[in-house]
């Protein structure tokens, strides 16, 4: 059986509506829609499931501005990247009302750094003995300030289709392109 994983912000609605109708084509074709609602249980580890996602074979990417300021969801598409074939192994949906033009993409660099930095000023103020964790955090955003143009240029150059196309034909351009890939499971 073929599986799909999505990336999503779970605390947008609109995303969650958009997830739905998507779980409901994908399973209506036979296909396994695995998304984190559903796969880790109470006290299950959510960073075990974001790097099996992020090892999929399939992953749909849903953007939007909550997306693209979401650290858990940067951190899903910082390990989609580094597990390679991102573009044979993703594909996008961009939610309306979210700009993915060049111009655009300096106001989510800002953002990066500006957290970045506010972290990284708490914790000199700190004894770093004990700070380990948040250390990877300050680290973990200044990765995704490095990346994230590269990231965005590849995504700006793949044709997403409007979510409203996606809707109204049933994913069926994107169901398509799963099946046809047919990899499903984890990147070997």
């Amino acid at each position: 059986m073929v599986s799909v994983y999505v990336s999503y912000a779970w605390k947008d609605e609109e995303q969650h509506r958009l997830v739905d109708r998507l779980g409901a084509a994908c399973q209506a074709r036979g296909i396994d829609f695995v998304r984190d609602t559903s796969h880790v249980g109470y006290g299950g580890s959510i960073r075990e499931f974001m790097d099996r996602l992020a090892a999929a074979g399939h992953v749909v990417v849903v953007f939007s501005d909550r997306y693209l300021r979401s650290r858990y969801c940067l951190y899903e598409l910082r390990e989609i990247w580094r597990n390679g074939h991102f573009r044979a192994r993703v594909s996008p949906i961009v939610l309306r009302g979210t700009s993915l033009e060049p111009e655009d993409w300096a106001v989510y660099l800002e953002y990066w750094e500006r957290r970045k930095k506010r972290l990284g000023e708490v914790l000199n103020k700190l004894d770093r003995e004990y700070t380990g964790p948040l250390n990877q955090v300050v680290d973990d955003y200044a990765e995704f300030r490095r990346l994230l143009a590269e990231w965005l240029a590849t995504v700006f150059d793949m044709n997403a289709l409007d979510p409203d196309v996606h809707l109204d034909t049933d994913f069926a351009a994107l169901i398509a392109r799963i099946l046809a890939g047919k990899s499903g499971g984890t990147r070997q």
